[in-house]
């Protein structure tokens, strides 16, 4: 298939495929190589560019078989996994090994090597439709397509359920696929845990296995750690933990292997596809439409447990009026100030103060006004500072400089809904979770598929009215819609969503505490290089003396680097 499209597009055939790839194609003709990758990163693509010499794969190890490409430590990528710093996705933890980014097409030939993006997303397209329910059918009919396309299989199938609304969609839609071609049961797998009951989602997972069609495994993961089973994991991602939660995957995968399946579909990313909507909130507040703006505030708030009321009118009300400030909108500004006060009774002048003045005040002004009033002065953003960092390869990579770069680039001013869901999707954090995703699977012979990685499905939610992302606190409320009725009202009409938290801190000090201690006490020789032990063996002793949660993330990371470190034995 890949090869009659470029036989009839060239070099604009990846315009035309729908699915998950990577390819490489050698142009007789052209003496040229023409490589390319699917839209969301979902399959890998590694690549070496030397002097005369071209070497790619979809592992990084499988680059280092030529004695040509040099296996050197990136040291910047050290520091961006120390400080949670998402890198340009071209990077990997070698120096002279890279990516192909996602959506990204590459010809290589004897004067070079020339890539290009492919696809970016459309925001001069949007959907006009009569009412709601027919943007249900809408949705409805492309993620039918998107599910079904990614059932077709020699192999027996099966399909996660954690619970959460997109696997609980996926699966409920391959249900009532295979109840009309009458092939069930489907296989799914569930994660539970009976030591963390408040990161256990049994009661969602089980609204959805009640509706029948089903032959439902538990995997139980009280006695599985977030630094469960390093080396496999190592040797198959070649890098560090991505992610604190990388055990997950690892585990079920190692499971759906026992049962014999072997493609497995997912809900991974729905979050992005769909979008929650929460940004069309900068819509009414740009149209000032601030009674809706509070309905909807007040009602996101009321739904979902992890937003606040106070955070969304700060982060889409507050950050609006800076903004107008900033362009010199005074008009606009009023009004906001006017609606922001009406509908949340907040002091008028405290708001021309705070968001009005201070933001365009000179910082040495600022600076003598703090002092003038007893404070320490507002000497303005200081270096992003990582206490357990060492310094010296903090400065000796200029860490600080690389990720106030990363910063400035990410940094976008006040977003129309539609704009802020494109960016997301062609965020550099999608294709490491993509990639993982796949690794931990081809781990175990399991294939997986994502639905929501569907470049139809995308665009069709892309092309979506905000209003129909968000209505009444209901986030993704066209999905909800559209499975109302296939899957359980439970879980379709659920909000907010567990976390995992719980089972990370317990299986950290309970699972691998051992583990953690060894990365402290004993830890890689190169480790030092990165971490101040010092500081890294004060945080460890109040963490055990204390039961404080406050640095187990970099506890975490101490030991996932100290290992890795250890077991790949690269250096710079």
């Amino acid at each position: 298939l890949i090869l009659a499209a470029y036989q009839r597009w060239g070099e604009a055939c990846p315009e035309h495929l729908i699915g998950d790839f990577a390819f490489a194609i050698w142009d007789a003709n052209r003496q040229s190589l023409f490589c390319a990758r699917d839209i969301v990163g979902d399959r890998p693509f590694y690549y070496y560019l030397g002097s005369g010499l071209f070497i790619f794969g979809s592992e990084a190890k499988a680059l280092f078989c030529h004695p040509a490409v040099p296996r050197r430590l990136n040291e910047s990528m050290v520091g961006f996994f120390l400080t949670s710093v998402i890198p340009d996705i071209r990077l990997t933890f070698y120096e002279d090994v890279l990516r192909l980014p996602p959506a990204h097409r590459m010809t290589v030939n004897a004067g070079g090597a020339r890539i290009e993006r492919y696809w970016s997303p459309d925001l001069s397209r949007e959907l006009r439709l009569k009412s709601d329910a027919e943007y249900a059918a809408a949705f409805r009919d492309v993620f039918t397509k998107a599910v079904r396309c990614r059932m077709r299989s020699a192999f027996p199938l099966g399909s996660e359920l954690s619970g959460g609304l997109d696997s609980s969609a996926v699966t409920s839609m391959a249900r009532q696929i295979l109840q009309e071609r009458g092939q069930l049961p489907l296989k799914t797998f569930s994660v539970v845990y009976n030591q963390t009951p408040e990161a256990d989602e049994r009661e969602y997972i089980n609204a959805v296995i009640e509706q029948g069609g089903l032959e439902p495994h538990f995997v139980a993961l009280d006695d599985v750690g977030p630094l469960h089973d390093p080396e496999g994991v190592f040797h198959i991602s070649d890098e560090t933990f991505t992610s604190f939660t990388v055990f997950i995957p690892w585990a079920i995968n190692r499971r759906v292997s026992e049962s014999g399946v072997r493609v497995m579909l997912t809900g991974l990313d729905g979050d992005t596809t769909v979008s929650y909507g929460i940004e069309y909130l900068n819509d009414l507040a740009r149209a000032d439409r601030w009674g809706e703006f509070a309905a909807e505030a007040r009602a996101l708030a009321g739904k979902h447990q992890l937003l606040s009321l106070n955070h969304l009118v700060q982060t889409h009300g507050f950050d609006y009026l800076t903004a107008l400030a900033q362009q010199g909108k005074w008009g606009a500004f009023a009004r906001g100030v006017n609606g922001l006060a009406g509908q949340f009774k907040l002091p008028r002048g405290h708001l021309w103060r705070q968001y009005g003045v201070k933001p365009i005040t000179p910082r040495p002004v600022l600076n003598v006004w703090h002092k003038f009033r007893g404070g320490n002065g507002a000497n303005g953003a200081t270096p992003v500072e990582h206490y357990f960092v060492n310094p010296q390869f903090s400065g000796r990579v200029a860490l600080d400089a690389q990720i106030a770069e990363i910063e400035r680039r990410e940094q976008q001013p006040f977003q129309p809904a539609r704009q802020f869901h494109a960016n997301a999707i062609t965020a550099d954090a999608l294709p490491f979770m993509y990639e993982w995703a796949n690794r931990s699977a081809t781990a175990f012979g399991v294939e997986a598929r994502h639905p929501f990685g569907d470049r139809r499905l995308i665009e069709f939610c892309l092309s979506l009215p905000p209003a129909q992302k968000l209505h009444n606190g209901w986030t993704r409320v066209v999905m909800r819609r559209a499975m109302d009725g296939i899957l359980a009202d439970k879980v379709c009409w659920r909000g907010g969503k567990t976390l995992n938290t719980p089972a990370f801190s317990r299986g950290l000090r309970e699972i691998d505490g051992e583990r953690v201690r060894q990365a402290v006490e004993k830890p890689a020789p190169a480790l030092g290089e990165y971490i101040d032990l010092n500081t890294l063996q004060l945080s460890y002793r109040q963490y055990r003396e204390t039961g404080s949660t406050d640095d187990e993330i970099n506890l975490w990371k101490a030991a996932t680097l100290s290992m890795w470190l250890e077991q790949s034995g690269v250096t710079a």
